[in-house]
Order: structure tokens, then sequence, then C-alpha cells
């Protein structure tokens, strides 16, 4: 392969010494610009880790108060848990005492109700036997005049 490589060249050795040597310069700047490049990418390569070490260190830390925030409500939360158990058990007695004084109240509606009507029928008979009586008495009363 390096033998197609000289015979690209044209002249005698000198001036393909020479060819080869301006292509050896023209590799070697380019070889220097790619390493410049490269540096500049190890570079923002070195800035991009130590980004990524802070940003590692500051959720580390976020990590560490969020767990102990976690440890610090958890009693709280447990209390709020136990309150709303306690809430609930007091609502459901509570609702149960109410439908059993719903319950007595009917009934006792249901009594009363009763009572007014044996009290209209009773008042309603002694009506009657007023008016009877009254008759009675006028007839009486005309029978004596």
């Amino acid at each position: 392969m390096s033998d197609d490589l000289t015979r690209s060249f044209n002249g005698s050795v000198d001036e393909k010494l020479n060819q080869i040597i301006s292509l050896i310069r023209s590799l070697d700047s380019r070889v220097t610009g790619v390493e410049l490049a490269v540096q500049g990418i190890g570079s923002r390569l070195s800035a991009v880790e130590s980004s990524v070490q802070g940003i590692d260190s500051r959720l580390s830390s976020l990590e560490e108060k969020v767990d102990t925030r976690l440890r610090e409500t958890q009693p709280i939360w447990e209390r709020v848990l136990s309150e709303i158990g306690e809430l609930r058990a007091r609502q459901d007695q509570f609702q149960k005492g109410l439908d059993e004084l719903s319950k007595d109240m009917r009934l006792g509606l249901r009594k009363v109700e009763r009572q007014i009507m044996q009290l209209s029928k009773d008042s309603l008979e002694h009506r009657t036997n007023l008016v009877m009586l009254e008759d009675r008495i006028e007839k009486l009363e005309g029978d004596n005049v």
C-alpha cells in the first residue's frame, strides 16, 4: 500500500521527499488541531464532571433533608391518622345515637298523634253529650213553665 502512495508522487527523489515532508507537516498540523479539540473536549468534560459532582452533592444533601423531615413528621402523621380514626369512631357512635333518637322521636310522635286523636274523639263525644244535655234541660224547663 505504501508503494501506491509513493507512485502518485511525480519528480525526483528529492521532490518526492519534499512532497512527503509537506504531507507529514499537513498531517502534523491536523493532528495538532485534533489534539487541541480533544483538550477542549477534555476541559469541557472536566467542567461537566465537576458540575455533575456538585449536583450529586446537592442531591445527597437534599435527600438527607427529606429523610430528616420524614423522620420529624412521621409521628405527627401517625397522630393525625390516629385522631382521624378516633373521630370516625365518634362520628359512627354519634350517628347511631342520632338514628336511635330519630326512631324514638318517630315512635313518640305516633303515640302523641294517637293521644290527640283520642282526645279529639273524647272532645267530640263530650260536645255531643253536652248538646244532648242542653236539649234535655231546655225540654225540662219548657215542661215546667
